[in-house]
């Protein structure tokens, strides 16, 4: 029990450290918070630029309208006249993004100003709450005023729900004059919402929800599209904690009430006029049906935001901004639901791969974690961009590096979590390359195939020299224990073979990372080879090339082992003329329960129908693919092709090829009545041994 803890150790400290993280994640930690932003932030500067449609003009009232006109604030008769000139253009309607206070110097301005606000009915001014905070009091002293009573949501799913979700509470409310509030349309709140507690000044989110006594209010941006479509509080519905829903527009929020901006560039996105521009008549046509946002953009007057895009935004465009976005149905939306299941989903393959890794070299844990986190932000910014929402992945990210990190670190301070100590010593020479397995030295590269690379060595302990296949770390790691031991055992099975068509195998055997194969050295021509020079061959070379191994794969067929992979590179003619069956790499025992289920192993080329299906097999597929070899050393040309994979196999599960005597005429008709018997897509229409296509191979015409 001890030795099982202490080798689950590592995996179990990288467990805690996700779960730790996770409640980071899920919780909104301020661990988790600041790289969580910025990587949004990196989004929206990925993402770049977009279009905030036509909707929404500024007039400016800029560096350039004070020198002209006067200093800011200006008195209200100037306002009356900037009014006065947004409105001869016919607007949808006009957004004063200022509080306008009460001043008793100007009460007969302010009186003219809120009888020309009153009778346009499309002039809507913002309300500013004081006191902002999660917390349940109110100011008893200071009553709703009266104008503000028709601006408050109406319809809630279930307004109880806001004791769950509770959102900002202001304590006190700040408007412009009584008479101008109370002639402007029904008005939202202009506060700009921070999160000091991130030590971060960038706005990301609108606060679409602010409570005040007993009522709920929106944002200026909501009230500005209600207004905008001629909504009535009747068309207005609120799910708490989910979404605003402003008759067929839907604004995604957070529990909070809260929805984040999705800003649609640098400063400058939206089209603006300057005030004073606009009272000399210049730019009138480009305000008429549009909703107009009457600002302060002088220097040192108006709210200066940061954004992710840029450091100085004017208040004012993240107002139009923010407008926009519901209009255009551009709101990011942001669901702890999908954070879930994202952490937990890449969590789990991290510790997956942790488990099936465990006793693989620190570099490769390391990459294979960086792969999946470099996934895990490739799908966040494909979400982000394409379904419009923010995934939360920093912390994520974090709790798998720093997992791994921990996992590593552990396994190779504990003793016994390294790798098995190896049988063999292994050593390297100064260039990386391998110089010695044990008692066999490395003389250089013979070859190399899908399992691994082959190597002329020497057994310096029995004087003989010997070829070293060594399987690949992907093969011996990535595919996990149960596929090693399985791969293990059935070359060892093969190594069990003795027959003198069959390249004998001498020792199978792991060292450190790697697991190798030594076998006789063989000196000659691969098949392979011959075909390429030779083709077509005479058909009598072709039959004493192609008996011998049909005897050795009749033997290893009685063993219980079908090769799956015969092929010309798999075949070496010996300079004394013996042939040898090679590789049984990928041999499949026929007794053994652990399949890969699905795969496809071997070349496609030379595969029967039911091998491509990942179907079990038995000797009839080595009997298709030794019909292939057939038809090519008869012809030089395969029998199947294709421009792809899914073409071949529809080739090669039809049964579709050119009589083999169509490309050479020497050959007997016999010849493709054997062939048709050997690449039969049906398997049973097939010879039922290689010792039945042996007989018939001798038997062809001009056979000795």
């Amino acid at each position: 029990m001890a030795v099982r803890v202490r080798q689950n150790l590592p995996v179990l400290i990288a467990l805690v450290i996700l779960l730790l993280f996770g409640w980071s994640v899920i919780g909104e930690n301020a661990l988790t918070e600041k790289p969580e932003r910025m990587l949004l932030d990196t989004w929206f500067q990925l993402r770049g630029e977009r279009d905030p449609g036509e909707e929404i003009v500024i007039v400016a009232i800029d560096d350039a309208s004070l020198q002209q006109i006067s200093g800011w604030p200006w008195p209200r008769t100037q306002l009356l006249t900037l009014l006065d000139s947004v409105l001869v253009a016919s607007p949808a309607l006009v957004v004063i993004d200022q509080i306008l206070a009460n001043k008793s110097a100007e009460r007969e301005a302010t009186l003219a100003l809120a009888e020309r606000i009153r009778s346009t009915q499309n002039v809507l001014l913002p309300v500013y709450f004081t006191g902002l905070g999660f917390h349940d009091s109110t100011d008893t002293t200071v009553s709703t005023p009266p104008f503000l009573s028709s601006s408050s949501y109406l319809l809630f799913d279930f307004q109880e729900k806001f004791a769950l979700y509770p959102p900002l509470r202001a304590r006190a409310v700040q408007s412009s004059a009584f008479e101008l509030a109370s002639a402007s349309l029904p008005t939202g709140h202009i506060n700009i919402i921070s999160e000091e507690y991130a030590a971060d000044r960038t706005i990301r989110h609108e606060a679409h929800i602010i409570a005040f006594r007993d009522d709920y209010f929106p944002s200026l941006p909501v009230q500005a599209v209600i207004q905008y479509q001629g909504l009535t509080r009747g068309e207005v519905r609120v799910a708490v904690g989910e979404s605003i829903q402003l008759a067929s527009v839907h604004v995604p929020i957070d529990e909070r009430g809260w929805s984040l901006i999705n800003y649609y560039g640098p400063a400058g996105r939206f089209p603006v006029i300057s005030a004073t521009e606009l009272l000399r008549g210049h730019g009138l046509d480009r305000l008429q049906g549009k909703i107009v946002l009457i600002g302060v953009t002088a220097a040192g007057t108006g709210d200066v935001l940061q954004s992710p895009f840029s450091a100085r935004m004017q208040g004012v465009e993240k107002l139009a901004t923010s407008i926009a976005n519901i209009l255009q149905g551009d709101t990011l939306a942001r669901t702890a639901t999908l954070d879930f299941f994202a952490f937990f989903l890449f969590v789990l393959t991290g510790l997956f791969l942790l488990h099936r890794l465990r006793q693989a070299p620190p570099a490769l844990i390391l990459v294979m974690t960086g792969v999946l986190v470099v996934i895990l932000a490739v799908f966040a910014f494909f979400v982000f961009t394409q379904m419009g929402m923010w995934l939360r992945v920093a912390g994520t990210q974090l709790a798998l590096l720093s997992a791994t990190g921990a996992f590593v670190l552990v396994r190779s301070l504990l003793p016994g979590q390294e790798a098995a100590p190896a049988p063999m010593t292994l050593e390297h020479a100064a260039s990386g390359a391998i110089k010695r397995i044990g008692q066999y030295e490395i003389k250089g590269e013979i070859g190399s195939g899908a399992m691994g690379k082959i190597y002329e060595g020497f057994d310096a302990r029995l004087k003989r020299r010997v070829a070293i296949k060594i399987i690949r770390s992907e093969v011996a790691f990535l595919g996990g224990e149960k596929i090693k031991q399985r791969f293990l055992r059935e070359a060892q099975a093969a190594g069990g073979l003795a027959h003198p068509n069959i390249v004998t195998i001498y020792n199978i055997e792991e060292t450190g990372t790697l697991m190798f194969i030594v076998m006789e050295f063989l000196e000659g021509k691969t098949l392979e080879e011959i075909i390429q020079r030779e083709t077509p061959l005479p058909l009598k070379r072709i039959v004493q090339l192609l008996t011998p191994v049909c005897e050795a794969l009749e033997f290893a067929h009685k063993s219980g082992i079908v090769h799956r992979d015969i092929k010309p590179g798999n075949i070496m003619v010996l300079t004394d003329g013996r042939v040898k069956l090679m590789d049984f790499g990928i041999a499949h025992v026929s007794h053994s329960t652990m399949t890969m289920e699905g795969a496809v192993l071997g070349t496609p080329n030379y595969m029967s129908p039911e091998q491509l299906a990942g179907e079990i097999v038995d000797a009839r597929t080595d009997i298709f693919a030794l019909g292939v070899l057939l038809y090519e050393m008869a012809t030089g040309y395969r029998p199947f092709s294709g421009n792809n994979l899914d073409e071949l196999s529809a080739n090669i599960s039809s049964a579709r090829y050119r009589p083999a005597l169509l490309l050479n005429d020497t050959l007997p008709p016999e010849f493709d009545e054997l062939l048709m018997r050997c690449l039969a897509a049906d398997p049973d229409k097939r010879f039922t041994s290689t010792a039945e296509l042996r007989e018939a191979l001798l038997a062809l015409p001009s056979t000795p």
